[in-house]
C-alpha cells in the first residue's frame, strides 16, 4: 500500500511528548485569556474610577459656578417663578469670568441649558439660543435631577483658547440646576481626561507585563518538572513496550502450546503453537468458550480441573485430551498459574503452557504392547530361557526353566545364579 499516511495527531493520550505539547497550548492559551481578563478589568476598573472622578469635579464646579454666578444666570419670570436666563448685557462679563475660573481646570465647554433645553450660555458662543430636544440624556437630568456621566471620544474639539486639539478623551457630565426644590437648568460639562487614560493606560499595559512575567515564570516552573517527569514516563514507556512486545514475540512464537482464559473461561490469547496442535486459527477460538477444545468423553472432567484453577489451584504436569479441528484428539501435559488483582484475591485470567505428548503416549502404548507381545512367546517357547544382569542377578525365568531347573519364577527371580 503506497497511500502516504496523514499527519501525526497533535495529542496522542498514549504519548507523554504529547502531553507536554497540551501543556504548552493550555499554557499560551491560559496567558492570553488572563492577560486579556486582567487588563480589560483593570482598564474596566480605572475608566469606571475616571468617570466618577469627572463627574465629582463636574458637580462641584457646577455648584462653584451656581454659587458665584447665580444672580446672572437665574432670573424671575412675570408671575415670579425662577429660571435661567442670561440678560445680553451681562453675557461678556459672565463669559469672560466663566473662562478665567475654569481655566484652571481640564474642561474645555460648558453649556448652561433652561428648563425648556434651550441653550442660554456656552463657552462656544455658535450654539447659544439653539433647543437640544433630542438630548436624552439632558431630559433625564432634567426630568429627575440624576447627574448622568459619559466617556467619549472626540476626533477634534475647540479649547477654551480657541485653539483646536485633536483625539480628546472626553467626559460629558450632566447636573442639574436647582432653585429651591424646583429644577430649572442644566449644566453639561466637558472635561478632558486625555492625559489621565494615557497614564491609566501605561498603568494597564505596566500591570499586564508584570503579570505576563510572573505567569512566565510559574508556568516554566511548572514545566520543567513535568518535562521531566513526561521523559522519564516516556522512557519507561519504552522499556514497558518493549518488554510487551518480547513477551508477545515469546509467547506468540514459543515451541510449546500457550493458552489463556478469563474467569468467564472465555479464550483471550492463542499461539501459533496451539493453532498447529488444534488446527484451529486464533481468531476462530478469541472469545469462544474454552469447552470447544475438549473431547466430549473427557469435557466435564476438564472443565471440572480448569474451574479450579481459577481459585489458584496450579496445574503441575497434567493430562488434558484436546479436540482438533479435524475430530483427531491430541493429549497434551499441562502447567498452569493463575494471574490475580491487585487485591490478591480475585482471578482475572489463566496461562497455561501445554507439551503435545500424543506422540511419546502412543510409542509408550506400542512399546508396552511388544514387551506384552515378547513376554508371551519367552513364557511358551520349549527351552529355558533365562536373563542375568550384570551382578549375575536373574531377572527372566520362562516356563522352561521352571520345568528343568525345579525353581518356580516368582523364586529364581532376583537371585544370584550362585544360589540357584
Amino acid at each position: 500500500d503506497d497511500t502516504p499516511e496523514g499527519p501525526a495527531p497533535f495529542f496522542d493520550s498514549g504519548n507523554p511528548r504529547s502531553l507536554l505539547k497540551l501543556f504548552l497550548l493550555l499554557s499560551v492559551l491560559s496567558m492570553v485569556v488572563i492577560l486579556l481578563l486582567v487588563g480589560y478589568s483593570i482598564h474596566q476598573i480605572y475608566g469606571s474610577q475616571m468617570i466618577r472622578d469627572a463627574e465629582e469635579d463636574a458637580v462641584a464646579v457646577g455648584q462653584a459656578i451656581l454659587q458665584q454666578e447665580r444672580g446672572t444666570l437665574i432670573a424671575r419670570d412675570a408671575g415670579g417663578r425662577e429660571r435661567i436666563a442670561v440678560a445680553r448685557e451681562k453675557f461678556a462679563g459672565l463669559d469672560a469670568r466663566m473662562r478665567d475660573f475654569l481655566q484652571p481646570f481640564h474642561i474645555y465647554k460648558i453649556k448652561v441649558f433652561s428648563g425648556d433645553k434651550t441653550i442660554v450660555y456656552s463657552t462656544d458662543p455658535s450654539i447659544i439660543g439653539k433647543v437640544d430636544s433630542g438630548n436624552a440624556k439632558l431630559d433625564r437630568v432634567l426630568k429627575s435631577g440624576e447627574v448622568t456621566s459619559k466617556l467619549e471620544n472626540k476626533d477634534k474639539v475647540l479649547d477654551l483658547a480657541d485653539e483646536q486639539r485633536f483625539n480628546v478623551d472626553v467626559v460629558e457630565t450632566y447636573l442639574p440646576i436647582r432653585a429651591g426644590d424646583a429644577i430649572v437648568g442644566s449644566f453639561e460639562i466637558y472635561e478632558d481626561i486625555t492625559r489621565t487614560r494615557e497614564r491609566v493606560t501605561k498603568v494597564v499595559a505596566l500591570s499586564v507585563s508584570v503579570l505576563f512575567a510572573v505567569l512566565v515564570v510559574v508556568f516554566t516552573s511548572l514545566y520543567v518538572p513535568m518535562r521531566k517527569g513526561a521523559m522519564h514516563l516516556k522512557r519507561a514507556q519504552d522499556e514497558l513496550r518493549e518488554t510487551r512486545d518480547y513477551l508477545e514475540n515469546l509467547l506468540e512464537y514459543a515451541n510449546a502450546p500457550v493458552i489463556v482464559w478469563d474467569p468467564a473461561s472465555r479464550i483471550t490469547r492463542f499461539n501459533r503453537a496451539f493453532e498447529h496442535m488444534t488446527g484451529y486459527a486464533a481468531d476462530e477460538v478469541i472469545g469462544r468458550e474454552l469447552s470447544m477444545l475438549f473431547p466430549e468423553a473427557s469435557r466435564s472432567e476438564a472443565l471440572g480441573k480448569i474451574s479450579r484453577t481459577l481459585g489458584g489451584e496450579h496445574w503441575e504436569s497434567v493430562e488434558i485430551p484436546i479436540f482438533r479441528k479435524d475430530g483427531a484428539v491430541r493429549v497434551a501435559l499441562w502447567n498452569s498459574a493463575t494471574l490475580f488483582a491487585a487485591d490478591g484475591t480475585t482471578a482475572i485470567a489463566t496461562i497455561a503452557q501445554g507439551q503435545d505428548i500424543t506422540e511419546r503416549k502412543q510409542a509408550e502404548e506400542a512399546v508396552r504392547d511388544a514387551h506384552q507381545r515378547l513376554s508371551f512367546h519367552v513364557n511358551r517357547m520349549p527351552l529355558a530361557y533365562i536373563v542375568w544382569d550384570t551382578d549375575f542377578k536373574v531377572m527372566v525365568w520362562n516356563s522352561a526353566a521352571e520345568r528343568v531347573f525345579g525353581w518356580e519364577a516368582n523364586e529364581a527371580i532376583g537371585k544370584h545364579s550362585h544360589e540357584l
